[in-house]
């Protein structure tokens, strides 16, 4: 279980851990050091390296700090809370407080300070000074035991397959718009739902799934899934909540099977945490439980560069057991968009963009991200591509339309001066 709270001014020693590589610590980082200077009994600490979080919760322990402050992402939180619960060097254990400064900050979203890391910080501190004794949040903690002789792992949120798949799904196609934050996260998930919707589960989409076996409260059970997603956090991000179960622990656990049947209608009632009647007939559970177990056909290693990355890759078994499941999904979303005419799959991509962009939420629509950059290989494809479908589909023009936007596209690239462009 861990804990953040604030005692009395007199009897509180504040210390920082700041991840040094993350872009929001670099933004406030004049603030922090000011507001360290007015305040020089505020222990800070930052590093560059996982391997130096042991010295700087050494360091914190020595001091005798009773309030731990986390400066970083989620990354960050969980190696600290991993160092703290397997091998603290605090005689006590300190209250934790969590200053939103990663690329993914969910986690900090529920239990932490909102804004830039200095705005936190100096919030705290304020709070501090007068004496003022601060709302006690607990999570529960997660721990991740790989049976294998690695270090145990915790957290608070666990998830795998199509989890693990769109979080590298946003690292390569979102972070590198520029999107950052909780817009980054939502058009996400939203950019995950429209590739499933248009290509299901398989390598266009990037989402498969897994035959693994799960131990839930002692029951074993087998199935081909495309996402578990398990968390003692209320939420993910603000305004997505996916669980609705009732049970006797205090874990909650989603799982979507594979392929994912009516995914149209039952993705944004997952999101929400609001099951429609059919939904668990159809593959979608959620429910409290104590623990489970994964037995699946995946192996995990950590990442050699960086080590708060766990690298997940199937096995031989794992990738027979996907050749099937990859046939099958495949066949149901053919047949599903087989029928559509070419003008009804342009309406089709149409309303998944509304849903794109309804999924932003307020800041999405209020404060759109636009990012002007110079064509890169692949860009000019696409725009003849588009341009065939879109006018094919709308008006009826033939192949010879599509070659003549080649050919314009063909002189552009071959022309091209930045200077002049």
């Amino acid at each position: 279980m861990v804990q953040a709270s604030m005692a009395q001014a007199s009897t509180v020693r504040i210390g920082v851990i700041s991840n040094a590589h993350s872009k929001r610590n670099k933004m406030s980082m004049r603030e922090i050091h000011a507001l360290l200077a007015e305040h020089p009994q505020i222990l800070h600490c930052s590093f560059h390296h996982i391997q130096e979080l042991t010295a700087c919760l050494a360091q914190m322990a020595a001091a005798e700090v009773t309030h731990l402050v986390i400066s970083g992402g989620d990354g960050t939180v969980l190696a600290v809370v991993s160092a703290l619960l397997n091998s603290s060097p605090f005689k006590v254990p300190p209250c934790l407080s969590l200053l939103s400064a990663g690329m993914t900050n969910v986690i900090a979203h529920e239990v932490g300070q909102p804004g830039l890391p200095a705005t936190g910080l100096k919030r705290l501190v304020r709070r501090v000074e007068a004496g003022e004794s601060g709302e006690v949040l607990e999570r529960p903690v997660l721990s991740v035991d790989f049976g294998d002789g690695r270090v145990i792992e915790r957290g608070f949120l666990v998830g795998g397959i199509g989890f693990y798949q769109g979080t590298q799904l946003v690292r390569r196609d979102i972070h590198t718009l520029g999107a950052k934050q909780t817009f980054a996260a939502k058009l996400g998930i939203a950019w995950s739902i429209v590739k499933i919707l248009i290509f299901g589960p398989g390598p266009r989409s990037g989402f498969h799934g897994e035959r693994v076996g799960l131990t839930i409260d002692g029951r074993a059970e087998q199935r081909d899934c495309l996402m578990f997603l398990g968390s003692t956090l209320n939420s993910v991000l603000p305004g997505v909540a996916p669980f609705w179960g009732e049970g006797p622990g205090r874990l909650q656990l989603t799982t979507i099977d594979s392929p994912p049947r009516r995914f149209a209608s039952a993705a944004l009632a997952v999101l929400r945490g609001k099951p429609k009647p059919w939904m668990a007939d159809a593959g979608y559970l959620s429910r409290m439980i104590r623990g489970f177990l994964q037995r699946g056909l995946v192996e995990r290693r950590r990442s050699p560069d960086d080590g708060r990355v766990g690298l997940v890759s199937l096995t031989a078994a794992g990738r027979r057991a996907f050749a099937g499941l990859d046939a099958r999904s495949r066949r149901e979303i053919g047949r599903a968009l087989t029928p559509l005419s070419p003008a009804d799959r342009h309406r089709l991509l149409g309303a998944l963009a509304t849903i794109e962009t309804l999924m932003g939420g307020a800041e999405r629509r209020a404060a759109p991200v636009i990012v002007l950059r110079a064509h890169r290989p692949g860009d000019m494809g696409w725009v003849v591509s588009r341009h065939g479908a879109l006018y094919a589909g709308e008006y009826g023009w033939d192949i010879g339309f599509e070659a003549m936007v080649a050919d314009i596209a063909a002189r552009f690239i071959r022309d091209f001066d930045p200077a002049t462009e």
